[in-house]
């Protein structure tokens, strides 16, 4: 454990919340590209371009919706707002529903198939896919926000990262991939160390399959390879970008950078990296070339100031 001043907290926070851009906006490029294995040629800017033909600093799918979750929370702290669960939830599924109906060009199946459902319903307890076998990663690469604001509150942040995993991913593999995730960047950004921090999310959900891919993760060598596959499956992402914090002699350049080039879902393994890169070393770990290009920048960084703030 370590001790942590506000000025440090805020330069997590913020690196958490644009780690998140950063990492999707450099995937953005080689997202289902095959693994590049020159890194002579590998991607090391936010260029734009690939399958979607982006422009550079775009937001995809992984981005927008962090957005989403952000806007909610700063729309109750702006209006006043009573802030409770059904509060928040329809705060979210409000901005869910306003990124739905712009047509986004890159969606994820089980977040399309969920937003459809709760358009027609207008419930966000209800609207997620709660089969055991839908384990996707779309709700684990937006969850973030809720662990920059609720970092002081354990309770409420459980509660909220559960139950806005659920509006679209609601299968206990994706919800409790987010509760974990989101306990690592709430420590780290108090200033707990990446091993402590891992090694206490897991012991919260020891049992589980979520915790045994931390426990794995935490007893395995530093010096064993990026643990990637193809596929957008929720374990495989949370264990990238366990394996990524993990490796605390490598800057968070070097880390995105190697796990952008495998390609595959290459925009939201960075993202769910980025974010807990960002919030291990702090926006001032992220290049200022690549935080220069990221169109949400600004708007983040204010997020991040309120929600440090509370």
């Amino acid at each position: 454990m370590t001790t942590t001043t506000s000025t440090d907290a805020l330069d997590r926070a913020t690196g958490a919340l644009l780690g998140v851009h950063a990492g999707d906006s450099l995937g953005a490029t080689t997202e289902f590209a095959s693994p590049n294995p020159d890194p002579d040629t590998w991607v090391r800017d936010i260029v734009g371009g690939g399958a979607f033909n982006w422009a550079p600093g775009d937001p995809t799918d992984d981005t927008d919706l962090t957005a989403a979750v952000v806007r909610a929370y700063t729309d109750l702290i702006a209006d006043g707002t009573d802030q409770t669960l059904d509060a928040v939830l329809d705060a979210c599924a409000r901005h869910f529903l306003s990124w739905y109906r712009s047509g986004p060009k890159d969606i994820g199946g089980t977040t399309s198939g969920s937003l459809a459902r709760l358009r027609r319903t207008n419930d966000p307890r209800g609207s997620g896919n709660a089969a055991p076998d839908a384990q996707a990663n779309g709700s684990l690469m937006r969850c973030i926000p809720t662990a920059v604001y609720r970092k002081d509150d354990p309770d409420r942040l459980a509660e909220e990262t559960l139950a806005i995993s659920a509006i679209t991913h609601a299968s206990t593999v994706a919800t409790q991939s987010c509760l974990l995730y989101n306990r690592v960047v709430a420590a780290l950004i108090n200033g707990t160390d990446v091993r402590t921090a891992i090694t206490d999310a897991a012991a919260e959900l020891d049992g589980t399959e979520v915790g045994r891919v931390a426990t794995s993760r935490l007893d395995a060598s530093v010096d064993d390879p990026m643990p990637w596959r193809r596929g957008g499956w929720v374990l495989t992402a949370l264990d990238i970008a366990l394996w990524a914090a993990l490796q605390v002699d490598r800057t968070t350049e070097d880390l995105l950078v190697d796990i952008i080039n495998q390609g595959g879902d290459a925009d939201t393994n960075g993202a769910i990296a980025g974010g807990l890169l960002g919030a291990r070393d702090g926006v001032s770990g992220l290049p200022d070339r690549w935080v220069a290009t990221l169109r949400l920048a600004d708007e983040f960084r204010q997020a991040a100031t309120a929600f440090v703030a509370g």
